[in-house]
């Protein structure tokens, strides 16, 4: 059924290439779908960037007939696991493989490539709604995360995940809590991800606060070289975010 030009009704466009696809197992899944083919989207406005567009505007014509466009904002194979997700595929099926159009050239360590491309797939689900999806990436990410405690893959990943607005805060907010977690062993081992911290390069202000209490918090900084060094530098930035700090 999936991709089958003969028993389809709707061609999904996305980056130069489509695919056959069916507007009720679309709209089944997605709740982005069944309203680009209802025409719910609400008033238009102008100016806007494409998935703006998609999500404020019942002008864009994002579905018309047969014809879906998503833009050409997405890496294809992306776009083309969604779809297959949402044809039932498994996900462990249609993920990991290192030769397809990933936008990112696969590390070479495994995890590596997995934590991204598993947090590709989760904004990506995000962005159109499909919410089985996120879920399987998010517990696919949530399990890969322990592997980059001491890799700068850690930075990379978070620092994407943070610069961005997800409608399902799940993934953040399970990745905060293995942060405040593993707040001491990242000061002493991830040295590569306290230097994005403390250049602000990964959370907001509100969350960076949260985080460098977390640090200051930390027993035995005075008796540690690597604790107490993080420790000055947390009070440096703490200070100049306007948390108070005993000394």
């Amino acid at each position: 059924m999936f991709d089958n030009p003969a028993l389809s009704d709707v061609q999904v466009h996305f980056s130069g290439t489509y695919l056959h696809a069916h507007k009720y197992q679309l709209a089944k899944y997605s709740p982005w779908f069944f309203q680009a083919f209802t025409g719910a989207f609400p008033v238009s406005l102008h100016d806007r960037t494409f998935h703006e567009v998609c999500l404020l505007t019942g002008t864009s014509q994002v579905a018309r007939g047969n014809r879906i466009d998503l833009g050409n904002d997405e890496s294809p194979c992306l776009v083309f696991h969604m779809l297959s997700h949402i044809y039932g595929f498994s996900y462990l099926d249609i993920v990991y493989d290192p030769n397809d159009d990933f936008p990112q050239d696969p590390s070479t360590s495994t995890y590596n490539f997995k934590l991204s491309y598993n947090l590709e797939i989760f904004i990506l689900a995000d962005k159109y709604d499909v919410p089985s999806l996120r879920t399987l990436a998010v517990n696919a990410f949530m399990q890969e995360l322990p592997n980059t405690l001491v890799d700068v893959m850690l930075g990379d990943a978070l620092s994407r995940l943070f610069s961005i607005v997800c409608a399902d805060k799940t993934l953040q907010e399970q990745v905060l809590e293995f942060v405040f977690k593993k707040t001491r062993f990242l000061t002493l081992y991830n040295n590569d991800f306290m230097d994005r911290l403390f250049r602000r390069e990964i959370f907001g202000k509100r969350i960076t606060r949260k985080v460098l209490k977390a640090i200051l918090a930390i027993r035995g900084w005075d008796n540690n070289r690597i604790l107490n060094r993080q420790h000055q530098r947390a009070v440096e930035l703490a200070r100049a975010l306007g948390v108070r700090v005993a000394y």
